[in-house]
């Protein structure tokens, strides 16, 4: 007690744990078992370019069998991440890509993003602050900086979604 259970994360995205993170172990005959990160390896598998994760589970009866397989799920950074239609993406003049937004000052304002899914109901992006007027009319016609008459979409009741600059 406690039990080990051992995993190895990708290096896209061993950025994202940390060693006191909570997890979950769902074992191969069927429980789930809850525990804390103990351990982050410092260096990749030079074979494999993975890095060993541990987490350890609370075991005081000794009901958990050692050797076991199980799937683990670790606790991450948390990242916020929107659903846009690509319709909202534009191109900066180095090619980076993102959108165009409305900031407090009416000013246009360019957040480059990372498209990290795309799905046929649009696509999900991260980079962006969690509230933002996101221009969905309009985008093309003005540039960083610019100062414009956003009309924020009726239909979107949290007043911080799809603006309109004209």
């Amino acid at each position: 007690d406690p039990m080990i259970v051992v995993g190895e994360v990708n290096e896209r995205e061993v950025h994202s744990l940390a060693v006191g993170n909570p997890g979950s172990a769902r074992l191969v005959d069927g429980p789930t078992v809850e525990g804390t990160g103990r351990y982050l390896a410092p260096v990749a598998d030079e074979s494999t370019r993975t890095f060993r994760v541990e987490l350890a589970v609370p075991n005081p009866d000794a009901n958990l069998r050692a050797g076991m397989t199980a799937e683990l799920t670790l606790a991450g950074e948390e990242i916020t991440v929107h659903s846009l239609s690509p319709a909202a993406l534009a191109l900066a003049d180095d090619g980076t890509v993102g959108v165009k937004a409305v900031d407090e000052q009416s000013q246009v304002r360019f957040y480059p993003v990372e498209i990290v899914s795309q799905s046929p109901e649009g696509i999900s992006v991260t980079g962006l602050p969690r509230e933002l007027g996101i221009i969905s009319l309009g985008q093309g016609f003005v540039v960083e900086g610019q100062i414009v008459e956003a009309v924020f979409d009726p239909a979107d009741v949290s007043g911080a979604g799809d603006a309109r600059a004209y």
